[in-house]
């Protein structure tokens, strides 16, 4: 009796299951902020993030009827010259295009942080976690997530003029 419990401990479960693909949108992945009513002159910025790492940890029901995946997201900001009160706060998206348009398709979720003492630069950090009905006659990648920051048009407009951050 010991040994079969001891070997049953030493039995390979083999590698964990893969969770859909994640991607951050090229055209969403950066953003510009600029103090209300001003320029766009970089004395007005107020702050520039960007989405700089994603983890994802998936497990399955019983079935694999359902994945819930704890998104962890990173976002790395740089303070501009019009930021005098050391704040930075905006949205971002987690979209599943497989179910759009109903609710679970995009989740939109707001972001408060603060720069430390005279810092400009500061990583933000995000948990979420995310639960997507499966079926077993569809490919992983039909369930692909995308991540990025919800943008007004005109800050979109930028994005696709220019792509460096």
């Amino acid at each position: 009796l010991a040994l079969a419990l001891f070997t049953a401990g030493c039995v390979e479960r083999g590698p964990p299951p893969k969770c859909p693909p994640i991607y951050i949108l090229k055209d969403a992945g950066l953003l510009t902020r600029y103090k209300p009513g001003s320029s766009r002159d970089i004395t007005d910025v107020l702050f520039q993030a960007k989405v700089i790492d994603f983890r994802g940890l998936c497990d399955y029901n019983s079935k694999h009827t359902e994945v819930k995946i704890d998104l962890n997201l990173a976002f790395e900001l740089l303070r501009g010259p019009a930021n005098r009160d050391r704040k930075a706060a905006f949205q971002y998206f987690v979209a599943i295009p497989r179910f759009y348009p109903a609710p679970q398709g995009r989740n939109t979720l707001s972001l408060r942080t603060e720069f430390a003492g005279a810092s400009t630069r500061h990583t933000a950090r995000d948990e979420i976690t995310i639960k997507i009905p499966l079926d077993a006659k569809r490919p992983l990648e039909d369930y692909a997530i995308y991540i990025g920051f919800q943008l007004t048009p005109k800050e979109l407009e930028d994005n696709r003029r220019v792509t460096k951050f």
